[in-house]
């Protein structure tokens, strides 16, 4: 049996379309990565609306790409971000919050993540203060003014001021 003309370009064209279409999906996968996800409060609590999740590109540029504000839902979405590794930063009308570890994001759709957010407690032996509640500050203030005072008092009350006041 002898194959015709147009049969050989009819079998070269199926051919071609075999190996190239599977391709040209892959070709627009590599041109961005996607990362989405939800934000919800502390303990898998509640969906947090209004929040913008950004992607810091730790290189020379520190190039950021941003969500929109996340939706009822704490949904969001950033589209078009080249495959690497970044600085994650939720930003919400609390304060930003910085995760811990990098996001390492693949060319393509990436995993759906939650994120939760809490606040991290105060350093033990830290700052002055910490892990005093505010009454407890209220009153070691009172009292270093009515120390102050008193010494205050006690100087002008003397004949003889110290030559320092």
């Amino acid at each position: 049996m002898r194959i015709g003309r147009p049969a050989r370009w009819v079998a070269g064209l199926v051919a071609l379309l075999v190996v190239f279409v599977p391709v040209r999906p892959l070709a627009f996968a590599a041109a961005g990565a996607s990362f989405r996800g939800k934000v919800v409060a502390a303990g898998g609590g509640a969906p947090r609306a209004g929040v913008v999740v950004a992607l810091v590109a730790p290189s020379s540029t520190e190039a950021i790409y941003r969500s929109s504000p996340t939706d009822d839902r704490g949904v969001f979405r950033v589209e078009g971000v080249p495959a690497g590794s970044y600085r994650l930063l939720v930003e919400t009308p609390d304060g930003t919050f910085l995760a811990s570890d990098p996001v390492e994001l693949e060319a393509g759709p990436n995993r759906p993540v939650s994120l939760a957010l809490r606040a991290d407690p105060p350093a033990e032996g830290g700052a002055s203060g910490a892990g005093q509640s505010r009454w407890q500050k209220w009153v070691i203030v009172g009292g270093i003014v009515v120390g102050a005072l008193i010494v205050v008092d006690a100087l002008t009350e003397e004949d003889q001021a110290s030559p320092f006041f």
